[in-house]
């Protein structure tokens, strides 16, 4: 499986596990145009979500970009792993 499908599998498994524990709006940000949506993951009021599913993260990088993607959002930043 190519990096690319291992990231969309992953954001599509904890997109599930979020509608099971009380988030039935949970989405995919689809990146598109010159509208980039905040966060891997929508539809979570008050959170920017980035999810990583990789075998050797790097853990600051991953952070330095959740912060980037949450900046002026008022939200709070995760990195989900």
């Amino acid at each position: 499986m190519n990096s690319k499908r291992k990231g969309n599998a992953g954001e599509w498994a904890f997109i599930h596990w979020l509608r099971e524990h009380g988030y039935p709006g949970a989405h995919r940000n689809e990146l598109s145009g010159g509208l980039k949506p905040k966060g891997d993951i929508g539809g979570v009021e008050g959170l920017t979500i980035e999810v990583k599913t990789c075998k050797a993260l790097k853990v600051q990088t991953a952070w330095r970009q959740v912060q980037q993607d949450n900046e002026g959002t008022g939200n709070k930043p995760i990195l989900a792993v």
